[in-house]
């Protein structure tokens, strides 16, 4: 559809919301997280931009800060009956524009593999690919209990040095709240362990093995359940393969702690890692090691002998959401197993998505 109205880009304000929400409401099959973000995003530290015409937003974006210097873009939405206007472009040029003017050093988004659009969009305008994340999809039904002989806590501030002399051999960038990610660095990893966001694994001598980036639970509102299905997002692992895997197990554990205080489904966790991370090889280990456990459980023959640990134990949540072993027996949990999940891999591979960067220089 051709609109010769003029099209202003300006900041975005509450009563903008209605039109925001009817516009976006169809932009996957499952809906848009935009328009329920949209009123958080004004109450938070965020610029949030709209394409305005004839007094009616056709377009939206918003900007957030999570590190020092660094602008994170995401939630780039234009009518369908005003794209391929240049709207994108405008709206991106004013991200920019402020951002600089707000100091960040660097602005980043991630886009989606297939998402060629976008990402000809992005490339127009001078974003870079730095990186390639891959998420998988865990569902915590299916993992076995297991007493793990290493200890998960949350990683204390003052130890954000020793996890990044650890850290910078595996990764490049740190998964932050809600999707974003900003560059490693040991002040980086103490901002995101000042808000108890920062997960590690330890030896009993204290000496820490693995970590990652535990994000907070979401619902599902795409369920098929009446109940509300639980989500976690865990990201940028680094470290050994046993502590990784203890980590996931300690994750699972505090998504069904979760669950059950809500009285939902923990559906997914959804961990992601960079392509070139050794974390990734690890994790497919880790997801074979699984699925053999898994087999064990539903008493296939064959995988007896290559499950890692007999199947004794019996699986209980404490307060810290570890699994332990008294909530439920064996048996109970093999009937679950056989019931839920036939053919249902426990871990297995989703989404790819492009991290870009666009660097903020004066001279641009």
């Amino acid at each position: 559809m051709s609109n010769t109205q003029s099209v202003i880009i300006r900041k975005a304000r509450l009563d903008d919301e209605p039109h925001i929400r009817e516009f976006t409401k169809h932009t996957f099959k499952y809906g848009d997280y935009v328009g329920d973000a949209f009123a958080g995003w004004l109450g938070a530290a965020c610029d949030v931009w709209v394409a305005d015409i004839g007094g009616i937003p056709v377009g939206v974006t918003c900007v957030d800060y999570p590190a020092p210097g660094e602008a994170w873009f995401q939630g780039m939405r234009v009518h369908p009956d005003y794209r391929r206007q240049g709207i994108a472009t405008m709206l991106t040029q004013a991200c920019i524009k402020e951002a600089r003017e707000r100091g960040a050093r660097i602005a980043r988004a991630v886009i989606d593999f297939d998402n060629y659009r976008s990402i000809g969009l992005a490339g127009s305008i001078g974003f870079k690919q730095v990186a390639e994340l891959i998420e998988f999809d865990v569902y915590p039904e299916l993992l076995i209990p297991y007493e793990p002989e290493l200890a998960v806590t949350r990683l204390e501030p003052h130890r954000a040095a020793e996890a990044w002399g650890l850290a910078r051999k595996d990764i490049r960038y740190i998964g932050t709240c809600y999707g974003e990610w900003i560059a490693l660095s040991p002040d980086n990893l103490r901002l995101v362990a000042e808000k108890g966001y920062l997960l590690i694994a330890q030896a009993e001598s204290g000496e820490l093995v693995a970590g990652a980036l535990l994000d907070d639970c979401y619902e599902d509102d795409h369920t098929e359940h009446s109940e509300p299905g639980l989500e976690q997002e865990i990201t940028s692992f680094f470290g050994s393969l046993e502590g990784i895997r203890a980590l996931i197990h300690h994750a699972a554990g505090a998504l069904y702690r979760e669950a059950s205080r809500r009285g939902g489904i923990p559906r997914r966790l959804r961990p992601s890692v960079e392509a070139k991370s050794p974390a990734l090889e690890k994790l497919r280990q880790i997801a074979h090691l699984e699925r053999e456990r898994l087999k064990a459980a539903r008493g296939t023959p064959d995988s007896k002998s290559t499950a890692e640990h007999s199947l004794t134990t019996e699986g209980k949540l404490t307060s810290e959401g570890r699994l332990t072993a008294d909530d439920e027996s064996t048996t109970e949990h093999e009937s679950k197993v056989q019931r839920k999940s036939q053919g249902q891999p426990v871990i297995e591979t989703g989404d790819v998505m492009l991290l870009w960067e666009y660097p903020l220089r004066i001279s641009d």
